[in-house]
């Protein structure tokens, strides 16, 4: 067995775990159902994302597919992951859950218009740069916001101080 044969079986095993321990997670029915909800659906999309990044290459996909379905994916992690820190901190959040899950809606839609052939929209040129640097954008904003969550919990913790 080859070296890379073996990180495909290992990639292959972790996707099939992510699938069925965020399945898992979903059927719970324990307290703070909403946190374990944005788990499970973090999870699942991890597992869409490495499912979509190993089988581009492959009979199994297109580069199209990938373009139109896992790279917007990829923005639905950082929202997902600071919802289920903010759900188990007890965080209020003044934004709703819509604007959280815009930046997943807009780049479906702009990679919708890249697939159709259109480069640019009003003047403005449409490029998969330009979205790696929003991606960036929005993944530092939301790892900010999530370790200020955390921060603020834990300054409640008296015995921590």
């Amino acid at each position: 067995m080859d070296y890379p044969d073996i990180i495909k079986i290992i990639t292959y095993a972790g996707i099939i775990q992510g699938f069925l321990l965020g399945f898992s997670i979903m059927s719970l029915r324990k307290k703070n159902k909403t946190g374990k909800e944005y788990l499970s659906i973090l999870i699942l999309a991890f597992s869409l994302a490495t499912l979509g990044n190993v089988t581009v290459n492959t009979y199994l996909s297109s580069y199209r597919w990938h373009m139109f379905f896992i790279v917007p994916l990829y923005s639905l992690i950082a929202p997902l992951g600071f919802l289920y820190i903010s759900s188990y901190t007890g965080f209020t959040r003044k934004i709703q859950l819509f604007w959280h899950l815009l930046p997943f809606v807009s780049l479906l839609v702009l990679f919708g218009l890249l697939l159709s052939g259109r480069d640019t929209v009003g003047g403005v040129s449409l490029s998969e740069k330009s979205v790696s640097i929003v991606m960036s954008i929005q993944i530092s904003s939301y790892t900010f916001l999530s370790f200020r969550c955390i921060y603020e919990y834990r300054k409640k913790i008296i015995e921590y101080y």
